[in-house]
């Protein structure tokens, strides 16, 4: 009688949800339908309540780790890898949205495009974005990960990787996963050991993005770091 009761009640949510959307949830709701894709046997609604209270918002949900979802009582590994999955999905339509733009011809254009790279991350990364002359981005990616508090920036690698995609210029960020977007004197000098690498090929470091959280800071558009920069025209 049990195991009926709660296929009526997955019927009557999914048939709720494709008629009005999310929009028409609670945040447990939403978490508890989830839930049905990996937990098929038994009522999800206790664990929705135990994820909402634990993480509050869908967005720490979804860039939760496996630990930390599996510290939840009831939850199970299937549940925990679905909930990953979705996060990871997330995290790939957000990037995919925000690097639309392709000419990054402005401080927000760029510092937008480099926010993309740190979606979801809790360790520090750093990226390096390849752009023509006109500012176009050719390619360009992650040159170095670390902990969750340093990471090195392999100046070879970002040489190798500027001159692979023909790049006349390059950009460069970094996120600070556990403080403020303030460059450090270590962002400083590694900055400028980059510069000097690139300035052997002729290709010109336009600007170091530091982010934190939701915030990030251009080095070029701060007066102290400026003249480590060539101008732009």
């Amino acid at each position: 009688m049990e195991d009926s009761i709660h296929k009526e009640h997955r019927k009557r949510m999914k048939e709720k949800f494709l008629s009005q959307g999310a929009a028409a949830f609670t945040t447990h709701e939403m978490i508890e339908i989830l839930l049905y894709f990996a937990i098929p046997q038994k009522d999800t609604n206790p664990l929705a309540h135990e994820l909402e209270n634990k993480f509050a918002t869908f967005s720490a949900l979804l860039e939760a780790s496996d630990a930390e979802l599996m510290q939840t009582p009831g939850m199970t590994p299937g549940a925990a890898t679905l909930i990953r999955i979705c996060g990871s999905i997330f995290r790939e339509v957000q990037r995919e949205k925000l690097q639309k733009v392709t000419v990054l011809d402005t401080t927000k254009k760029l510092g937008d495009y480099m926010m993309s790279f740190f979606i979801g991350i809790k360790t520090e990364r750093v990226v390096l974005v390849c752009l023509d002359n006109l500012r176009r981005v050719l390619g360009g990616g992650v040159i170095a990960e670390g902990s969750v508090t340093a990471a090195q920036i392999n100046t070879r690698q970002a040489l190798q990787l500027a001159l692979r995609h023909n790049a006349t210029m390059v950009a460069l960020a970094h996120n600070h996963p556990s403080g403020l977007a303030i460059p450090s004197q270590e962002d400083v000098s590694s900055t400028v050991a980059l510069k000097n690498a690139l300035e052997v090929a002729d290709i010109r470091l336009i600007d170091h993005i530091v982010a934190a959280d939701e915030d990030y800071v251009s080095m070029y558009d701060t007066p102290l770091y400026r003249p480590i920069f060539v101008p732009r025209n």
